[in-house]
């Protein structure tokens, strides 16, 4: 029966440090929420929201995990709103696509789209961090004489006893010459929960445009915006515990018993064959 070579060991060695990293690292893109911890989102059209009138047009295309709706003006196309998911895993996200149009003394008065986030930690015993990102892109124009298109976007939230307001907003005004360039823009936040806290986060999208706020003009003013928002959760993390250091993951504390073991292997054959040495 042949002896295993130090190469052979060395490679098995490798071998059990790549396997590790694919336990570890293989499942870190996309991870179940900890069971405790619930978050779900919804996404509605908000009562507030006007019908355009004139020649004008707002639609918006919302897709939340597998489900998604179409707007068109007030009407709900296709799918239905509000859309309401549990967001299970590390990765998902929520996005929105909206536009509003409109010229010759049309108006979009307000496509108001409301998302809440719902966060509650049922756990007895630890506290978790949430980590969020959003990524916006938006983008306004206004021309002719008396033509304004503008976009108000707003972060409230309600943890225990803190309060966020975050307001933001964009205008394109032809009437005073404003004309802003597009806006991308990317925020990282977190909600940090106790055993048994509750949160809320809300985020108002409202696009609009308008023309002949003036004066009537026989020119052709025209409008037109556009918002691409996406919500993602990025990670959910044990911050602390009452109870005992959390437990090593099964699958990564099998892949350390693996590669230890081929350490030792390796470090045996290299002590038996420095001894052979010595004896010869």
């Amino acid at each position: 029966m042949n002896k295993p070579t130090l190469k052979s060991l060395q490679r098995l060695v490798f071998l059990g440090a790549f396997i590790l990293s694919l336990l570890y690292f293989g499942t870190a893109a996309a991870r179940p929420v900890p069971q405790g911890v619930s978050i779900t989102a919804q996404v509605q059209l908000s009562s507030l929201s006007i019908a355009p009138k004139g020649i004008a047009f707002q639609t918006a295309i919302i897709r939340l995990r597998d489900e998604e709706a179409f707007v068109t003006g007030l009407d709900v196309t296709d799918g239905a709103l509000p859309l309401t998911s549990l967001v299970s895993n590390t990765g998902d996200s929520l996005t929105i696509e909206s536009q509003v149009t409109g010229n010759n003394h049309g108006a979009a008065a307000g496509l108001l789209l409301e998302i809440n986030l719902d966060l509650s930690n049922n756990s007895t015993l630890d506290t978790y961090r949430m980590l969020f990102q959003t990524r916006s892109e938006f983008a306004l124009n206004a021309s002719g004489s008396d033509a304004v298109a503008d976009i108000h976007y707003a972060l409230l939230g309600v943890t225990g006893q803190n309060i966020i307001f975050d307001p933001w907003k964009l205008v394109a005004d032809s009437y005073f010459d404003i004309q802003p360039s597009p806006v991308d823009r990317s925020d990282d936040f977190h909600v940090d929960l106790a055993p048994g806290d509750t949160a809320r986060l809300t985020f108002l999208i409202d696009l609009q445009g308008d023309t002949d706020l003036f004066y009537q003009s026989e020119q052709d003013d025209q409008f037109d915006g556009s918002v691409s928002f996406e919500l993602v959760l990025n990670e959910v993390q044990l911050e602390q515990t009452d109870a005992e250091v959390n437990p090593i993951p099964t699958l990564t504390l099998w892949g350390l018993v693996l590669l230890a073991f081929l350490l030792v292997l390796l470090i045996v054959y290299r002590t038996k064959s420095a001894g052979m040495g010595g004896r010869s």
